[in-house]
Formats: C-alpha cells, sequence, structure tokens
C-alpha cells in the first residue's frame, strides 16, 4: 500500500497555493478594470484618492521586486498585471485633474 509521505503532502500543499496566489492577483487587477472604465467614460476623479492609488503602485512594485529577486516569475506577472491596472487608472487621475484645473 502506497501513502503520501508528509514531504510529498507539503509540496502539493505549496503548489496549490502558489496556484491560487496567481490566480488571486490576476483576479486583482481584473478588479481595476471596472473603476479605470468608468473614469475614462465620465473623466471625473473627484471621488478617487490619488494617495490611495499610490500606495497600492507602491505595494504592487515591491511584489514585482521581491518575485523577481526571489525568481519566482508566476505571481511576478499578476504583480505586473495590477501594476498596470492600477497604474492607468493613477495616470488618469494625474491628467484628468490637471485637465480639469486648467480648463478652469
Amino acid at each position: 500500500m502506497s501513502g503520501v509521505n508528509a514531504r510529498e503532502l507539503k509540496m502539493d500543499c505549496h503548489k496549490v497555493v502558489e496556484i491560487l496566489f496567481s490566480f488571486a492577483l490576476t483576479v486583482n487587477a481584473a478588479l481595476f478594470i471596472p473603476q479605470g472604465l468608468k473614469l475614462f467614460k465620465t473623466q471625473n476623479p473627484q471621488d478617487l484618492s490619488l494617495l490611495t492609488f499610490l500606495g497600492f503602485n507602491i505595494l504592487q512594485l515591491l511584489g514585482i521586486l521581491h518575485c523577481y529577486l526571489q525568481k519566482d516569475y508566476s505571481p511576478m506577472l499578476g504583480w505586473l498585471a495590477s501594476f498596470i491596472t492600477c497604474g492607468a487608472i493613477t495616470l488618469m487621475i494625474v491628467y484628468f485633474r490637471n485637465k480639469k484645473m486648467f480648463m478652469k
């Protein structure tokens, strides 16, 4: 009878968590898309916190750097996708606020 030893179980659990984490990062990136589309359509960043989105971008950049240094490229792609989608919103907030200021 073949049993599963603790080391194999740990490796299987590690792989499952890695896959779920990578999937969660991809979902995280997708969650920024509706906000970005709304902002692009309305061109009104009034209710959005620039500080919050800049904070997200800094955390995402640190996640990217950490994954790069650890040579863990699968989650790095998820962090990168989040950085791009969130970064697009951050840039739109700055652009539309500046555009509104100069149009007054």
